[in-house]
């Protein structure tokens, strides 16, 4: 008869434990650490980190927002801590997708003839960077003097030296 008691108890108290995946995120204050710390702790471990990066990335309030805390999936932001979980499964997948589409190529697969091309490329790139540079300060001082300042001066050595790079990388063409 005890044991009958005990279960009927166990199953009265089992009433009581909310599934933390189903809880809504509209009653929990993200903001607050414990808070996440507590829902965390309830998760499975490779759901914990997920959420905990949820609460850290996607919700305006913490000082590392990343931004993206109103970026809905499929038209739909995260209601429940189960959504937190995949909507940040989600946008880790995509952000890891963007970041290797733009990532820069890697020389040592490419052809002679295509590292090259790249290579004189990014000597291109540092020379325009310094030309843009060169521009802005003439645009920012219409009244001249500019041709005077150290900035300037430095400028014009360092688009000395591009160039001599670009023209000795030139002379390398295969």
């Amino acid at each position: 008869m005890s044991l009958a008691i005990a279960f009927a108890a166990f199953a009265t108290l089992g009433g009581c434990f909310e599934d933390p995946y189903a809880k809504p995120l509209s009653e929990l204050d993200l903001g607050n650490a414990d808070v996440v710390a507590d829902i965390a702790s309830s998760l499975a471990p490779e759901d914990a980190g997920v959420f905990k990066t949820y609460a850290l990335r996607h919700i305006a309030q913490t000082k590392y927002a990343c931004g993206n805390f109103e970026r809905h999936l499929h038209g739909k932001q995260p209601q429940t801590v189960a959504e937190a979980v995949d909507f940040t499964r989600q946008w880790e997948k995509e952000d890891a997708e963007r970041r290797a589409y733009f990532a820069p190529p890697d020389p040592s697969k490419m052809t002679p003839d295509q590292r090259f091309e790249y290579e004189l490329e990014q000597l291109r790139i540092v020379y325009r960077r310094l030309d843009d540079r060169r521009a802005d300060i003439m645009m920012l001082n219409e009244e001249g003097g500019y041709e005077n300042t150290a900035e300037w001066k430095q400028i014009a050595i360092d688009m000395e030296a591009a160039t001599a790079r670009i023209n000795e990388k030139l002379a390398q063409r295969p």
